[in-house]
């Protein structure tokens, strides 16, 4: 029978409003305790701080806190031996991530970093099958949608949503690559940053992928296209129609009506429940570096 687990939300913005949602309608969690930066007269909405921590005895955690402050927060977390879910980016830099790595490690403590395509359901299925296309030749991401959110210029739009694509483009391709900047555009407007990207990437001489991002354009696009000498995936985050191997001229759907954030938070479950160990930050790594090749060059 599945045990409810005490768990602590960290972050009430955005995105946490979406966790705490889901979190309250499935009955495998307890909700005991929501950490925020200023106290909100809310029942269970206490202000953060670490000798807090202990008090609630936790099973697991959420943070749903701005990037800077992750390294801090998840630090105090598993010190204390507490699975965690990090949104992404986990860290700000490959320092941050490696020195969390290290201390999943030595405590032996989950940390699922949240590249939510990898939660999804169609994703997965699609991935069981990747040898239906043959040698992999090619691939090309469209990510982004129109998101009026980012007002610091240390922090642009790209370094937000390209972990999502070479999440998913790193199951497919080693990404020791070199990237190659075809177009960048960043202008502000109403006190908010706007970018429009563009990259090839290089193994040696031969493109491997590329990547298309905008959060500029009205059209949401979480698309990617996988190119085989014997078919084509298409993964689609956004749109279930266009989840499918393409074998032949004929199409192969996968379309599982099942939230990502639901799918993550009862993986999370089982993870805690089975006294399992999991941990996702060295793929967090990888992507760091190349993010950090990206940011050299733009």
């Amino acid at each position: 029978m599945d045990k409810s687990l005490k768990i602590a939300l960290i972050g009430y913005g955005r995105f946490g409003k979406k966790y705490f949602k889901e979190i309250k309608r499935l009955k495998q969690f307890n909700l005991v305790v929501v950490f925020v930066k200023s106290k909100i007269k809310k029942k269970t909405f206490v202000k953060f701080s670490a000798d807090k921590i202990s008090k609630f005895n936790l099973d697991g955690a959420i943070i749903v806190t701005p990037p800077k402050t992750h390294l801090f927060i998840a630090k105090e977390f598993l010190k204390r031996r507490i699975p965690i879910i990090i949104e992404k980016p986990a860290t700000l830099n490959f320092k941050s991530i490696n020195f969390l790595n290290k201390l999943s490690i030595q405590k032996k403590t989950t940390v699922i970093i949240n590249y939510s395509d990898l939660f999804n359901l169609n994703f997965l299925n699609i991935l069981k099958n990747i040898n239906r296309i043959g040698r992999i030749n090619y691939a090309e991401a469209f990510f982004g949608k129109l998101l009026k959110i980012y007002n610091d210029k240390n922090y642009l739009p790209y370094f937000d949503w390209l972990p999502h694509p070479l999440a998913i483009l790193e199951k497919f391709f080693n990404l020791n690559v070199k990237p190659n900047i075809i177009k960048n555009i960043i202008y502000k407007k109403n006190n908010k940053y706007f970018q429009i990207l563009d990259i090839d990437f290089y193994k040696k001489k031969k493109k491997l992928f590329k990547i298309f991002f905008s959060n500029s354009n009205k059209n949401k696009k979480r698309q990617l296209l996988v190119y085989g000498d014997k078919g084509i995936i298409s993964y689609d985050g956004y749109i279930p129609k266009n989840n499918y191997i393409l074998i032949n001229n004929r199409k192969f759907f996968y379309n599982k009506k099942i939230s990502t954030l639901n799918y993550i938070l009862l993986f999370f479950h089982q993870i805690i429940q089975n006294k399992k160990y999991y941990s996702n930050l060295k793929q967090g790594m990888i992507i760091h570096k190349l993010l950090k090749q990206i940011s050299k060059k733009l």
